[in-house]
């Protein structure tokens, strides 16, 4: 029991029963792009596999609104859906098309989860895969 303690060994399976990487497996989850929006959907925090994604600096993100990444006809759609997850609703993994700094477009899928804190409320992290 001791041993076990001292050197955990951690086994990871997907939903088919496969045994996963765990290094490959972290390897991925670096890849993933991720940012923290406040209740009204303004950033909080970046990871650099976002700025990547996007092109921005972390200070031309941060305190701006998380909208500023997406096409303007997607806007007024995506803010309704922000505030809705933060009243409560569920979001499933969904395909979005965003904007990069330059302009292009690219192509995503996000997942979201809700985050409760007592100090600043409730906020939504977003995790962000670039579809290939």
């Amino acid at each position: 029991m001791e041993s076990l303690l001292l050197n955990p060994t951690l086994t990871l399976t997907d939903h088919t029963g496969t045994t996963l990487d765990p290094q490959a497996l972290l390897g991925r989850i670096e890849q993933l792009a991720f940012c923290v929006t406040d209740a009204k959907g303004y950033f909080r925090e970046v990871n650099d596999a976002y700025l990547e994604l996007y092109g921005y600096t972390r200070e031309e993100l941060i305190g701006n609104h998380f909208t500023m990444v997406v096409p303007e006809a997607y806007r007024a759609m995506l803010r309704a859906l922000h505030s809705d997850f933060i009243a409560g609703d569920d979001e499933l993994p969904t395909q979005y098309t965003v904007q990069h700094k330059d302009g292009s477009l690219i192509e995503i899928v996000v997942e979201a989860v809700r985050v409760e804190d007592e100090d600043e409320g409730t906020s939504k992290l977003t995790i962000i895969d670039r579809l290939r």
